[in-house]
């Protein structure tokens, strides 16, 4: 009821989810710097990207309930169009790449970011196994999305020395 259901029913998590990372992320980066310029924002929402596409798959479980109930997100969405898990995870691993680059190249971040683009591989690895095997491929995603924080974060570290 209240706000919290017409949010959660009429707006996807994964979005609200990855604004709230991002706005997460723009506030510490406010509060360490005292700068607050679109940069900030972006760098926020670019680190948190991987984070709204791992909802998805958690999601995917519950699809059918969450439909029945009027609950609009991404699983959802997977499970009536039929596109595959696997697919949505490269597609969104990709938006997080280009949304990266787009960061780098406006100086919202350090060159030095772009090492998180080693993580492609298991970007594919996790799509791979999620077709064979679906507790391998979420543990591939799970090691993806934090070797990707963790060279952003490693990055920008290397930048600041």
């Amino acid at each position: 009821g209240g706000l919290y259901g017409f949010v959660w029913k009429r707006f996807m998590p994964e979005l609200c989810g990855l604004l709230a990372f991002g706005v997460g992320g723009a506030a510490l980066g406010y509060s360490t710097s005292g700068d607050m310029s679109w940069k900030v924002w972006l760098a926020g929402i670019a680190i948190s990207m991987p984070f709204a596409v791992s909802w998805s798959a958690d999601q995917l479980a519950d699809a059918k309930s969450d439909i029945e109930r009027g609950v609009h997100n991404i699983g959802g969405l997977l499970y009536q169009t039929g596109l595959p898990l696997g697919l949505y995870i490269l597609a969104g691993g990709l938006m997080s790449f280009l949304v990266l680059l787009l960061a780098i190249q406006a100086g919202a971040l350090s060159v030095w970011t772009g090492l998180a683009f080693a993580t492609a591989p298991l970007w594919v690895l996790c799509a791979a196994w999620l077709y064979k095997d679906l507790q391998r491929g979420v543990r591939w995603g799970l090691i993806a999305i934090f070797l990707f924080q963790v060279l952003v974060v490693a990055g920008q570290a290397v930048e600041a020395a």
